[in-house]
């Protein structure tokens, strides 16, 4: 305690006080801010739109983790401080170091882990690409369509609030692809297919491991056959989603080259159908990996879907 002889320190609150966020960080993620090699960290959250039905929530990424930021009010005083030069009560001592106030912030950010799937996010802000009609190799998307903005791959992701590795698998699951405008239509001969589209194809339905870039690749059934299920039943979303299941099934089947139709079940699509006595339609859900069921037996039949129309190219490959 500060006695006559010894006035303590001075401490004043400064008149114009800043605003101030605390943020509370878990013991890990100060460790990894705060060594050799520090981690980044993004605060994102999706584009504010007027035809939103929710607010966008703001959350802090670092490369492989997603934290939803919570707000936290304290009845505590807390105050940030400043060295300062604080006039004396004596002619002798006319200033003196002491503190000074500079914020009060009343709320505390919480971080709380959160998994959150990219896809939809993604679906928002990248428009589907429009195959060409009749095999006269030349596609519909001339133009860059209405309501989305032109964006990098790099941008996107800005605008989708969840960490990089997530968006880097949802982007993987619709099977989304890049295309330098300078090379827009350097397409595939033949068909008209922009080569980054196919890569993009077989980056989501290739076996695992298999480099994509050689001069050869392949498809996995496995992938396939569940991936191609789902993206038939999502194309059919409109004015009337709903589809008789034989109909549905029948699709889907010939779909596919003959060595791969007795794969065909309702089970390799779970959780993207809603049944209805005796017909069926898209649950407007994509699939997150973390809840996919494990492949096995002859149910071994499952992967993500995408909003492509690229079942009609299967068609052609009946062996």
């Amino acid at each position: 305690m500060a006695s006559q002889d010894d006035p303590g320190i001075p401490f004043g609150f400064r008149h114009n006080q800043e605003s101030f966020r605390l943020l509370e960080l878990s013991p890990a993620l100060l460790a990894a801010l705060e060594s050799e090699n520090p981690l980044t960290i993004t605060i994102k959250s999706a584009p504010v739109t007027s035809s939103a039905s929710t607010p966008s929530h703001a959350v802090l990424c670092t490369t492989d983790e997603t934290f939803q930021l919570r707000q936290v009010h304290s009845s505590n005083s807390v105050f940030l401080i400043r060295p300062s030069q604080h006039n004396g009560s004596t002619e002798e001592v006319y200033q003196s170091p002491g503190l000074c106030t500079i914020a009060s912030p009343k709320v505390t950010l919480e971080l709380h882990r959160v998994a959150i799937s990219s896809v939809s996010h993604l679906k928002k802000l990248i428009p589907i690409f429009h195959a060409p009609e009749d095999g006269d190799g030349d596609s519909e998307m001339t133009s860059w369509p209405t309501g989305f903005e032109k964006q990098s791959r790099i941008e996107i992701f800005a605008d989708v609030p969840t960490c990089e590795e997530e968006c880097r698998r949802g982007w993987t699951e619709i099977v989304a692809f890049e295309l330098d405008v300078e090379d827009l239509w350097q397409t595939i001969e033949y068909d008209g297919y922009p080569r980054p589209l196919v890569d993009a194809l077989l980056a989501t339905l290739a076996p695992e491991g298999q480099p994509t870039q050689g001069k050869w690749a392949s498809v996995d059934k496995s992938k396939c056959v569940p991936w191609l299920g789902a993206l038939i039943l999502e194309a059919q979303q409109g004015a009337n989603p709903e589809r008789f299941v034989s109909d549905f099934l029948k699709e889907w089947t010939d779909s596919l080259p003959e060595a791969w139709r007795a794969s065909v079940s309702l089970d390799c699509i779970t959780g993207h159908y809603v049944l209805s006595g005796s017909t069926i339609r898209f649950n407007g859900g994509g699939m997150d990996a973390t809840s996919a069921t494990p492949l096995s037996g002859a149910n071994a039949n499952k992967a993500p879907p995408s909003s492509r129309r690229w079942h009609e190219k299967f068609r052609n490959a009946k062996k």
